[in-house]
């Protein structure tokens, strides 16, 4: 399991946004996922087939006026054995064969300020716009077999401060699809800017891109999330402060299934058994 991985609740897929975690009292690993996909706290959270967590919170609906401002955010708290089988990698997002590391949240504050102090928008403000990339799991594997090769696989994305003062969320110039949401939208300097909140724009040929494609998406503003949640990025760097106490578990990696094969475990004794 990592940023980018397809997660479950039985009945929708979502991508795994990334990791959190909350500073003061016990020590527990969570991850952003999209409230669309799941709803309903206390819902069981899966990786294939392996129970990984559950939902511990859920962004508030919005009523239609205010729509721009539902976050359409879930907390899912892992289980404190998934927590320990993690490694370096799953903090790390996949992007052409290399690994980026997110390192800090981009803060709209100063934007928001600038805005506020002025009755319209300064001209830099207007002409600014964030290069970003997208990782959601269906979209990354129709890269894979080139359906949607286009620099670095059609990951690419535009968003326009101005927009985004506007409380309208979107980002273009990629594709969008069922099963991305909740994606971790960043740019190249490490810093998550957002998660995809879902399709927008035109519908694209279902033949040629998939069923419910769409050539723009919608997100929110990580920030934004995070303040609700009361969470701080959680990386590999920063574990002393999420990692809790380690249990008396299975400690496989499904995708790292160790020298003694897949579904090893380990006992109190550490030997495999």
């Amino acid at each position: 399991m990592r940023i980018g991985s397809c997660l479950s609740n039985g009945k929708q897929q979502a991508t795994l946004g990334c990791f959190v975690f909350k500073s003061g009292g016990p020590k527990k690993l969570y991850v952003i996922v999209s409230r669309h996909a799941f709803r309903d706290v206390g819902d069981a959270v899966f990786k294939k087939n392996q129970k990984v967590g559950f939902v511990r919170e859920v962004t508030p609906d919005m009523p239609p006026a205010r729509n721009n401002e539902e976050l359409d955010a879930a907390l899912v708290e892992l289980d404190d054995n998934v927590a320990h089988k993690l490694k370096d990698r799953a903090f790390a997002v996949r992007r052409n064969d290399k690994d980026l590391v997110f390192r800090s949240v981009f803060d709209p504050s100063s934007y928001r300020a600038v805005k506020a102090r002025n009755a319209e928008l300064p001209v830099q403000l207007k002409a600014m716009h964030l290069m970003v990339w997208h990782c959601g799991q269906k979209s990354e594997a129709y890269s894979k077999i080139d359906v949607d090769k286009f620099a670095y696989n059609q990951q690419f994305g535009v968003i326009s401060i101005a927009d985004m003062l506007d409380k309208t969320y979107i980002f273009s110039e990629r594709h969008n699809r069922p099963g991305d949401s909740g994606g971790p939208i960043y740019m190249d300097s490490g810093e998550l800017v957002g998660f995809d909140g879902g399709g927008s724009g035109n519908m694209l040929p279902t033949e040629t891109f998939g069923k419910g494609t769409t050539d723009k998406g919608f997100y929110r503003l990580a920030h934004d999330v995070f303040t609700h949640f009361g969470v701080t990025l959680a990386t590999w760097a920063n574990r002393a402060d999420w990692l809790p106490p380690n249990p008396v578990d299975e400690i496989g990696d499904d995708e790292d299934d160790g020298p003694f094969g897949k579904g090893a475990k380990i006992g109190v004794s550490g030997a495999y058994m």
